[in-house]
């Protein structure tokens, strides 16, 4: 009896586990493209699936998905998805002033609430790749509307308008730490991000809207210095 439970109970386990990798690498939902089923999805809706994948903390995204629906382990490619992503938010509140987001936040914890927010930012990264401003401007929009919302929660102000950009970090070179320049051999300079995409955030009547910046865009190589 009790081997039975037990092997009923690893069963149950894999099933879930399986489910959390195969419905995380789901694709993105690409505009006008005709919808097929997707049993992977399908899977969380078994009772108790997706709440025991929470307790464990293994309801979070193992890869980035892609319209191909098949895995992407972008940190395989040694190219802009090996990276790190930001969202930056800069809002202009009625007296003039700013208040600053940046996504994932520093030191942000729980580090499982990090990943969460990195998987987002990636994601936003890999939209602005698609070629449809509808598509490419979901999250930047979801992201403005919720973080416009917390400022005025904090501020006890109106928000007139702001900015959004994500950005990506990228990689040294390998004899860049070697340098005699310092702006080359700190990793964190300036010359070491790109501006992915960028919008002007609008806010009229209580509703935010995204005018797209195209000026920001690729501002800096996509490669890092050598």
């Amino acid at each position: 009896m009790a081997r039975t439970a037990i092997s009923m109970g690893l069963f149950l386990h894999l099933f879930a586990l399986t489910v959390a990798f195969a419905s995380n690498t789901s694709p993105m939902i690409i505009e006008n493209q005709r919808l097929r089923p997707d049993v992977k999805r399908q899977l969380r809706q078994v009772p108790l699936v997706t709440p025991y994948l929470r307790v464990l903390n293994m309801d979070t995204g193992f890869g980035a998905g892609n319209e191909y629906r098949g895995d992407d382990f972008h940190l395989t490619h040694g190219m802009q998805w090996d990276t790190d992503h930001t969202v930056e938010v800069d809002l202009t509140l009625a007296d003039g002033s700013t208040k600053s987001y940046v996504l994932p936040e520093p030191d942000l914890e729980p580090r499982l609430r990090r990943r969460r927010l990195q998987n987002l930012t990636v994601r936003t990264a890999r939209l602005a790749t698609t070629g449809n401003e509808v598509v490419e401007g979901r999250l930047p929009r979801a992201i403005a509307a919720h973080l416009v919302a917390r400022a005025q929660a904090e501020t006890g102000q109106t928000v007139t308008g702001g900015w959004i950009v994500c950005r990506s970090h990228l990689l040294q070179d390998t004899l860049a730490p070697e340098s005699s320049d310092d702006a080359v051999r700190d990793p964190f300079s300036d010359q070491y991000y790109r501006d992915v995409i960028a919008y002007n955030i609008l806010v009229t009547n209580g509703l935010v809207e995204l005018l797209k910046d195209e000026s920001r865009a690729d501002s800096a190589p996509s490669t890092a210095p050598q």
